[in-house]
């Protein structure tokens, strides 16, 4: 199965401080799928594999470790746009492999 990987960029409501920037990394890093993860400026950059941690399970844990984001309109609106896309990576993952050719596969019966 080929692997998947999502890059995600949260917006933070402020810059961290460097010892809570570790505290805060050293428990993402803990989530299964969770490969890289790292502030730039108010940018918190996440690299995971959505079919082992979803965005939605990120998001509890940030809110755990008080961790503010960005709350303007936008900025949620590309978070529950990235929770969408989740869902549906997850989803599509357990779909039957796409059809050969330009023939569809048969619906059940025999075809003469």
């Amino acid at each position: 199965m080929k692997k998947t990987r999502l890059k995600r960029h949260l917006r933070l409501q402020h810059p961290l401080g460097p010892d809570e920037a570790v505290h805060i990394f050293e428990r993402l890093e803990q989530l299964e799928g969770m490969e890289t993860c790292h502030v730039v400026d108010r940018q918190l950059k996440l690299i995971y594999d959505p079919l082992k941690v979803d965005l939605a399970h990120i998001l509890r844990l940030l809110v755990e470790l008080q961790v503010p984001l960005d709350s303007h309109w936008l900025q949620k609106c590309l978070r529950a746009w990235y929770q969408y896309q989740d869902e549906a990576v997850c989803e599509n993952a357990g779909a039957p492999p796409p059809a050969c050719c330009n023939r569809p596969p048969p619906l059940g019966g025999k075809h003469g």
